[in-house]
């Protein structure tokens, strides 16, 4: 369940708390509801932001990365 009733295009967002993201490589913190509010709008819930994410991108890295 969502905390907000915003729409994330991040295909690694899990879900979300007051003033927290989950996502497949953690969970991000932010101090105020100012700052999650422009982290979700540049990354979480922008396309193509999201794939500019460092998180995101170590994930997809993690991804492509061949076994062995």
């Amino acid at each position: 369940m969502h905390y907000s009733r915003r729409t994330w295009i991040c295909p690694y967002f899990k879900y979300d708390e007051k003033r927290r993201v989950h996502c497949e490589a953690g969970v991000i913190r932010m101090p105020d509801n100012q700052a999650m509010k422009d982290l979700a709008d540049a990354y979480c819930g922008n396309l193509p932001g999201w794939e500019k994410c460092p998180l995101a991108r170590f994930m997809t890295a993690f991804y492509e990365r061949k076994p062995g």
